[in-house]
């Protein structure tokens, strides 16, 4: 056995020589030179947070709140509507979280997760946080607590309470998962066939023939986390093509269209249209009985008639 030597402790670095050093005198300039591709991703994955394909960034965030718009530092959204939230303390204090900032975090996670279904809010500071502000982070399953710290050796987002989280977030994969294994035999017993015989990140259930072949892309039954709910969706990429995305913006009057076909069918408001392109719908994911399921199999042919792909489902 090879013993450690005593080693060097290793201070950190000055928030000011931090800022200097990326040539940021601001705050936004400092979220928009620091926050690159590789630096989100070292923060999800030291989160333990997946994400599904590509994800765009947008600084300066425009958060609607009543009549009043409020600045989210940074704002990611992924190509399955997914959205990263960013509240980064700015240079007062040295850096150490303070009540203004997480109320500002507070109000606007609480908005952006009234717009998107899926929603993982981060809080980064560059000191330790009070402990007052953990018991809160800890309290909410996708918030996230994090002291990014700078020194010698590079920089390290350091997250709080993170293992807790991670057996939290694989409980709930599994149940998902599980449930998720139901649904596509469920796909199967239409006639459908499936692009992926498992759940994708637990939430994309990917059913049907691929558009133009390929098996990455088509329609797309979503398990929301929230209760009586489930979601319908092509795949975010297509909606930027042109014949999907001119129908994509209309997508209350598809979603009127669609209740006045069918018989019991409430479409939410969360989610619908723009660049969080799911349909969800009042669905009770754990009735199976052949009622609700006919209603699911309505739901998903009306739907594949509207963006004129009923090709993926025969």
């Amino acid at each position: 056995m090879e013993r450690y030597k005593k080693g060097e402790a290793t201070e950190d670095h000055n928030l000011k020589d931090v800022y200097s050093k990326y040539g940021a005198s601001q705050e936004t300039e400092f979220v928009e030179k620091f926050f690159k591709d590789e630096e989100i991703q070292a923060i999800l994955e030291n989160c333990g947070v997946e994400v599904y394909d590509k994800i765009t960034s947008d600084l300066e965030h425009q958060v609607q709140i009543g009549y009043s718009n409020k600045r989210a530092d940074l704002v990611c959204q992924g190509e399955d509507g997914t959205v990263y939230y960013f509240e980064v303390m700015s240079q007062s204090y040295a850096g150490k979280w303070d009540d203004d900032h997480h109320q500002q975090f507070y109000l606007k996670s609480i908005r952006l997760g009234q717009l998107h279904e899926i929603v993982y809010s981060f809080a980064i500071g560059f000191k330790e946080f009070d402990p007052r502000y953990l018991e809160e982070f800890q309290k909410m399953d996708n918030w996230y607590a994090i002291h990014l710290r700078f020194n010698d050796h590079g920089y390290f987002p350091v997250v709080y309470g993170v293992e807790e989280k991670k057996q939290k977030n694989a409980v709930r994969n599994i149940e998902k998962e599980t449930l998720g294994l139901k649904y596509l035999q469920v796909a199967k017993e239409f006639g459908y066939s499936l692009r992926k015989e498992e759940p994708v990140y637990a939430n994309y259930l990917l059913i049907g023939k691929g558009y133009e072949g390929n098996k990455r892309v088509g329609i797309e039954w979503v398990l929301s986390s929230r209760t009586g709910r489930i979601g319908i969706k092509l795949t975010g990429r297509l909606y930027k093509l042109p014949e999907f995305k001119a129908l994509n913006e209309k997508a209350e009057e598809n979603s009127r269209e669609m209740e006045r076909a069918i018989d019991g069918l409430k479409f939410l408001n969360t989610g619908i249209g723009g660049n969080d392109s799911a349909y969800y719908f009042q669905y009770d994911k754990e009735d199976f009985s052949e009622e609700n399921k006919q209603l699911l199999k309505k739901v998903t042919e009306e739907f594949a008639r509207i963006f004129g792909v009923t090709n993926l489902l025969r």
